[in-house]
């Protein structure tokens, strides 16, 4: 066993222990806990609500799956604003409009489950407990549409507790506690780490570095994570980042910075957005430790782009069919050397398209992480194919990535133009390739 296996190790057994001395034995139907709940909220424990709220909170965690739901479901039905009040304080703020009616309209309009939330929040460990529960409202909210107002409460209220200005960047390297670590192997997301020597390439060595968001809620559970490359010129293939057998770049000779994995690690906090500030301070950060390097970029996944192309395909589309019949049977290993050469530019092609033009019903692209890239400012650079070999890559986008720029001095302008305006900055080149495949379209 290896040294960060026995760390590793160690801080479960702790962990555990510290959870079983803590835990109380709270058995009791959903119904008779929401009556606790409601108790709770009606201040009638103040002096023991902190106790209090520890019992319900681990009531809740005694129950079963389907005793969890029937909990959340009658939670959501109880604790809303009281509409009699409301109205009468919408007509007052009517009749007399001004600061303090509003002030009355919002107390009235507020659920009295925030301040229920609010005090279960002051349980040991009630943060995480709370995120947990979101998470499991989330899971169910499409089929389970009346959990929305818990849903919409927990997600005011944590985008409170988690402002940004609590967020505590830290990198992450060999010397990271061996818990923070193991988060990193189990959170990743887009490019999975097999093991702790896999994990060790991608934070140890000078041309790679890892940066974390924490919160001092979730002292030793990262909220968001990026993996960094620093490289001479934009990478052209995620596997040559990961290549077990790649030749260490000396940080000096290094020129670009590129993120080629950012995983949210905590899905209770899913639509509470780390990423973009998270992608600043790490750019502010290498720009500050090592000012020669000028260039910083992405190199992203495309996710839903073979979807869209095989769509598109289905709607006769002649350049989506030409890409489709080529590749749908293939993969990247399959494919000679002429094969690519004669497809890549009608890959290209359809990619540009995809990303400048595939739209959902309310006018954002269709590709998700090209809406986050794109809000917060940065630009579409370049397209890369093929550049994912693995089986992942092939089957959500044929192996076609995307490297998003991030210019500090454009990133405000760009991330204005696209929320006012739906404007996706990107080269002139990303431009030509799509009025190419637009052209070949019916051609």
């Amino acid at each position: 066993m290896n040294l960060h296996n026995l760390r590793y190790l160690l801080a479960t057994i702790i962990s555990a222990r510290t959870a079983s001395r803590r835990r109380r034995v709270t058995v009791g139907s959903a119904q008779a806990l929401v009556a606790r709940c409601l108790t709770l909220a009606s201040g009638q424990h103040d002096g023991t609500r902190v106790v209090e709220a520890e019992d319900i909170l681990a009531g809740y965690r005694s129950l079963d799956e389907a005793a969890k739901f029937d909990f959340l479901c009658r939670l959501a039905t109880v604790l809303e604003p009281a509409l009699p009040q409301l109205e009468e304080t919408i007509a007052l703020f009517l009749r007399q409009p001004g600061p303090e009616a509003a002030r009355a309209v919002h107390a009235a309009a507020t659920p009295p489950r925030h301040l229920l939330f609010s005090r279960l929040n002051e349980a040991e460990d009630g943060t995480a407990e709370l995120a947990a529960m979101r998470a499991t409202i989330l899971s169910s909210l499409d089929e389970h549409t009346a959990l929305a107002p818990l849903e919409a409460d927990l997600r005011y209220l944590l985008s409170g507790w988690f402002n940004r200005a609590f967020l505590v960047l830290q990198r992450i390297d060999w010397s990271s506690p061996a818990n923070v670590l193991m988060h990193i192997i189990n959170y990743e997301a887009v490019h999975e780490i097999k093991d702790w020597d896999d994990l060790r390439r991608r934070i140890d060595p000078p041309d790679r570095a890892c940066f974390a968001f924490f919160h001092p809620l979730l002292a030793d559970d990262p909220l968001i994570f990026v993996e960094v490359a620093l490289t001479r010129d934009i990478p052209t293939a995620v596997n040559d980042l990961l290549d077990e057998s790649r030749t260490v770049l000396d940080r000096e000779n290094a020129n670009c910075a590129v993120f080629y994995s950012i995983s949210n690690c905590q899905p209770g906090l899913r639509g509470i957005s780390f990423g973009d500030t998270l992608i600043k301070r790490v750019i502010t950060e290498i720009a500050s430790s090592a000012p020669h390097i000028d260039t910083f970029v992405t190199l992203s996944p495309m996710p839903g782009f073979r979807r869209w192309l095989s769509a598109q395909a289905e709607a006769n589309d002649r350049a989506a069919s030409a890409v489709v019949g080529a590749l749908e049977t293939a993969t990247e290993r399959s494919l000679s050397t002429d094969d690519r050469d004669g497809i890549r530019n009608a890959v290209l092609c359809c990619g540009a398209r995809y990303l400048l033009e595939a739209r959902r019903g309310d006018g954002q692209p269709v590709d998700s992480v090209a809406r986050f890239h794109l809000g917060n400012g940065a630009r579409i650079e370049q397209l890369h194919w093929p550049a994912d070999r693995s089986q992942k890559g092939w089957s959500r986008s044929f192996g076609l990535m995307v490297s998003y720029r991030y210019e500090p001095s454009e990133l405000e302008t760009n991330r204005q133009r696209y929320r006012k305006q739906g404007v996706v900055a990107s080269t002139a080149t990303i431009g030509r390739l799509a009025g190419y495949a637009n052209q070949r379209r019916s051609a």
